[in-house]
């Protein structure tokens, strides 16, 4: 009903209120194990721990970023499948131009606000 009014919106496997500001990423340490899974988090949330990231170390070795970033989340190992979501999505973000890759070197190329629209996209903070 409030998906049919428009307030919340359906992205993949997650609901999100219409025009809600960025997500906060959250630590899941403490949580159950039934709970601390990377699928059970948002991909929106994980570009902003990739921006998080990237901007707290003045730039990151792109090898770097997956491990960084699920520590970030809250998540003691790193597997490998969780190492490609989050380099998939570190490249999307720089797809979009909010990251730069130089020879396996990652920055941002500005200040950025991570906006939880649909694929990723992304926009400068004004």
């Amino acid at each position: 009903e409030t998906i049919r009014g428009g307030r919340i919106e359906q992205r993949g496997a997650f609901l999100w209120l219409r025009n809600a500001p960025p997500p906060k990423v959250r630590d899941r340490s403490e949580l159950p194990n039934a709970y601390r899974k990377l699928e059970l988090v948002a991909p929106e949330e994980i570009a902003e721990s990739v921006v998080i990231v990237v901007k707290a170390s003045f730039g990151i070795n792109l090898n770097d970023v997956p491990l960084a970033v699920c520590r970030l989340l809250g998540f003691a190992r790193t597997s490998e499948e969780m190492a490609q979501v989050v380099s998939s999505i570190t490249k999307k973000l720089a797809n979009t131009g909010i990251l730069q890759i130089d020879e396996g070197h990652i920055r941002l190329t500005e200040p950025v606000e991570v906006t939880p629209q649909a694929g990723l996209r992304l926009v400068p903070r004004q």
